[in-house]
Formats: C-alpha cells, structure tokens, sequence
C-alpha cells in the first residue's frame, strides 16, 4: 500500500490489517479524514479508495462526510463504559 506497491502492503501491514486498524480508528475518534488517513497509513489514492469501498461498503454504520473523511455512526468504543468485574468468590477463613 506504499505509493508504487502493488502488493497490497503497507509497511510489514496487509491490506486487511491496515483495515482492521482504520476501523479501530473510526470507532474510537468517530470521524477520521482522508487525508490523515493517508498520512498514517502512507495510502496512495488507490489504496485509499480501496479502503473507503471496503469500509463503506462492509459497514453500514460507517458513512462519507462529504468526500473529505470517514463518520462512525455506530457506537463508539472511546465512549463505552468499561465493562464490570465479575465478582471473586469468597474466600474461606
């Protein structure tokens, strides 16, 4: 995913991991532009397109903000409420 790799790799990163961490990102920021995309990603505008049909297209709660960035309008995950501890049993005296 390098500019001029058609290996679909982006560092020592495959395309689906890259995925997996744009995703992460969206659901914890709720909205990521393109171009920061890019930058962390180092996406050429192929890859990136890929990205976005992906993403788009597998997430219904993703959504394109007007050709500038991603919005999560699922739940996010920066704003769950970690979940409770399951209680310890007792311990005997």
């Amino acid at each position: 995913m390098n500019r001029g790799d058609r290996s679909g790799r982006t560092g020592d990163l495959d395309f689906y991991e890259v995925l997996d961490q744009v995703l992460d990102l969206l659901r914890g920021r709720g909205r990521v532009s393109y171009r920061a995309l890019k930058r962390q990603f180092d996406l050429d505008d192929e890859a990136l397109e890929d990205l976005k049909e992906a993403i788009l297209f597998d997430h219904p709660e993703a959504r394109d903000e007007n050709g500038r960035g991603l919005v999560w309008t699922g739940r996010s995950t920066a704003n769950q409420d970690p979940a409770p501890l399951a209680a310890s049993p007792a311990l005997a005296p």
